[in-house]
Order: structure tokens, then sequence, then C-alpha cells
């Protein structure tokens, strides 16, 4: 039983993360191919540039949470395999305890990744803040509304301008 589990929380999961990753690389390769076929000059060059672009974000992106999946996993995994094998294993010591830990930090580590990553999650973070900065200082104003031509406001009953 020991051997599915670890098959189910570590190698379903890898083969999940490569296969989501290559399907989002194929696509984009398909799109490149394509784009050179139908377009010509200056258009399918831009066009190209930007899906090669996209391609190698997405690679690099996919090696490092993946990376970051192992690591992270590998070493509780491992122990876990060698309890199943008839081996001593402390699950009360310190390496155990920081192997969960270490598990743990698995879940929270992709948002980061992304947002250290990609322009469009730190833009969307900013505003997230920004939106909740001015709604904790009783501001009611909505961030993502487009800005009036006509800046007049009621704030504390005054009419300001």
């Amino acid at each position: 039983m020991g051997f599915v589990q670890i098959f189910i929380q570590f190698f379903v999961p890898l083969v999940i993360i490569i296969f989501c990753y290559g399907s989002i690389t194929y696509e984009l390769t398909v799109r490149i191919n394509n784009d050179q076929q139908f377009s010509s000059g200056q258009e399918a060059t831009q066009s190209a540039n930007t899906f090669q672009q996209a391609k190698r974000n997405t690679l690099i992106t996919f090696a490092i949470v993946a990376f970051c999946f192992v690591i992270c996993w590998s070493q509780n995994q491992i122990l876990y395999l060698m309890y199943n094998l008839a081996h001593s294993v402390d699950f009360n010591g310190t390496y155990f305890n920081f192997t969960v830990l270490m598990v743990f930090l698995n879940c929270t580590i992709n948002p980061f990744i992304y947002l250290l990553k990609y322009r469009d999650f730190q833009v969307a973070l900013k505003e997230f803040c920004n939106c909740c900065f001015k709604r904790n200082n009783g501001d009611k104003a909505d961030s993502s509304a487009s800005p009036d031509p006509n800046p007049i406001s009621v704030v504390s009953g005054k009419l300001s301008v």
C-alpha cells in the first residue's frame, strides 16, 4: 500500500505537471509554425517572436515549478519509502518534521514563482493590494472602474472638484 501512496502523492502530480506544461509548449510551437505559414513580413516576425518568448517563459517556469516540486517532496517520499522497506524512521524527529514542512512549503510556493516570473501577476497583485489598502482606509472607491472625465466627488459630505 505504501508504494501506491508514493506513486499517487509524488509521481502522478509530477506527470501531470509535465503533461500540462508540455501541452502548453506544444500549442505554442504549433502557433509559431502556423503564424510562419500564413503570415508574411514584419507581422509574421513579430508574432513568431512573441510566441517564441512565451514558449521560452513557459519552459523556464516549468523547470522552476518542477524543480521546486521535486526538492520539496522527494525528501519526505524517500523517508516514506524507507519506512515501507522496513527501515527505521523516526517520525517524531527533526528531519522528518523538516520534510513535512517542505511539503507544506510546496503548497504555497507556486504563486510566488508566478509572481516573480510574470509581469501580469505583478500588476494584478499591485491592483489587489491597492484595492485592499483603500478599503481598509475607509475609501469606498472602486479602483477597477475607469476614471471619471469630470473629477467631481463628494467626500465627507463636501463637494470637491
